[in-house]
Formats: C-alpha cells, sequence, structure tokens
C-alpha cells in the first residue's frame, strides 16, 4: 500500500509540472490507482507531502469523475449479471459524484442495520410470512420506522438521486427510495 501512495504522488507531481496537455491520461492513472470505496478527498488529505496535496486538490473533481467512470464502465463490461453487489457499488459510485466525502463502509452499515430490523421482524412474523407480509414488513421498516419518504417539496433536488444523501436525509425521488428498498429487501 506504501509503495501505491508513492506512485500516486509522483503522478501528482507529474501533473503539476509535465503540462495541461498529459492531465487526462495522469488523471486516469491516478484514478485507476485509488481505491473505488474510499473518500478521494480522504485519500487526497493522507498524502504527506503538503505541495502534492495543494495540487490534488485542484483536481478532486476531475479524479473523482474519472474513477466513477472506470469502476461504473468495469461493472458495465461484465454483462448483466444481475447481481445485488453490483447494485449496491454502482449507486454508490454515483453518488460519490455529489457527495465525495461518502464512505462505502457507512452506507454498507446503514443498510445491513436496517436490514437486520427486517429480519428480525421476519423471524417474529415467520408463522404468517408470505410474500405479501414480506413487502409489508419492508414498508413498515423503511416508511413507518426509519421515515423514509419522498421529497415532494424539494423533488428536483439532486441530493434526491444520490443513496448516500437519501440514507441519511431519509428523503428521496422514487427511483432512489426503490433502490434502497431493493438493496435492504
Amino acid at each position: 500500500r506504501n509503495s501505491n501512495k508513492l506512485e500516486i504522488e509522483k503522478l501528482f507531481y507529474e501533473l503539476e509540472f509535465l503540462g495541461e496537455r498529459n492531465h487526462p491520461e495522469i488523471i486516469a492513472q491516478i484514478a485507476q490507482k485509488l481505491p473505488w470505496y474510499l473518500p478521494v478527498p480522504q485519500m487526497v488529505d493522507d498524502l504527506k507531502d503538503g505541495y502534492v496535496r495543494m495540487t490534488a486538490r485542484r483536481y478532486l473533481f476531475e479524479i473523482q469523475t474519472e474513477m466513477v467512470n472506470q469502476h461504473l464502465t468495469y461493472l458495465v463490461s461484465r454483462g448483466h449479471v444481475n447481481h445485488y453487489d453490483d447494485l449496491e457499488k454502482s449507486v454508490f459510485l454515483l453518488s460519490l459524484m455529489g457527495d465525495p466525502y461518502a464512505k462505502y463502509s457507512d452506507f454498507c452499515g446503514e443498510l445491513d442495520r436496517i436490514a437486520y430490523r427486517l429480519g428480525e421482524l421476519f423471524e417474529l412474523n415467520r408463522i404468517i410470512l408470505t410474500d405479501d407480509i414480506k413487502v409489508q414488513l419492508l414498508s413498515r421498516v423503511l416508511h413507518q420506522e426509519e421515515g423514509f419518504n419522498g421529497n415532494q417539496l424539494f423533488y428536483h433536488n439532486p441530493e434526491n438521486s444520490y443513496v448516500t444523501q437519501v440514507i441519511q436525509s431519509k428523503l428521496g425521488i422514487p427511483i432512489s427510495l426503490s433502490v434502497i428498498y431493493i438493496l435492504v429487501g
């Protein structure tokens, strides 16, 4: 991991001194070396060299965008595997575009906490548990207990589309709320 950090620092030096013509290629190389599940701003703040940190901060959005593009491209290239882990990873990556400090571990932890509560209700009601009851319990947990709702007042607010923000605010649009329902269910 230390050698990776050194390589990233070297690339940031190159980004600063090799000229703008080389920026897209260097940004792509940096994005490729960063773990997708850690916030890019956090990775930049962890760099030892103060000059490199200053340089890196100027390119945060470009690096974040490139990293998200690379990882989403990889997921798409795998084909239609219909896997919930891919959905979870994809919506998290998309959320990074509007919530760059989001942490994947926090996101998954919150989904797991809600799913655990749902599992408790399934266990308590296992005698009468049908698909209809499961859906009713899922709705009860997400809507009544957790307070997830549509953001009717500020429907067009971009934060309604970023599931990391929706998990925090409990407000979203139908598609982001549906994704949370799917992931918890």
